[in-house]
């Protein structure tokens, strides 16, 4: 059986399209606008490129807990007030 090309291979299934890393991903851009920081702000907070900043809010990139937790410190926001509220959220 042969696969499709990667172009037409259809991305539902992706790690980035749990339903939870979504919200995850929305609450951390709510995040950055309230704190009026622009992506190359941040993106200088952390010590990395825009473009890690752009990726990461446009789901191509997928972070691990480190990356979340320096980020929202980085816009002095409580990280685990953040989790609490995706958790009450997410279906059980």
């Amino acid at each position: 059986m042969t696969r499709p090309p990667a172009s037409v291979t259809p991305r539902a299934g992706r790690p980035v399209d749990d339903p939870v890393y979504v919200r995850l991903i929305e609450l951390m851009i709510a995040a950055r606008q309230d704190a009026g920081v622009r992506q190359t702000d941040l993106a200088a907070r952390l010590e990395q490129p825009q473009s890690y900043v752009s990726k990461v809010e446009n789901r191509e990139r997928r972070i691990d807990v480190a990356e979340y937790i320096a980020w929202m410190q980085a816009l002095g926001v409580d990280p685990v007030m953040t989790l609490a509220d995706i958790l009450a959220a997410a279906p059980h």
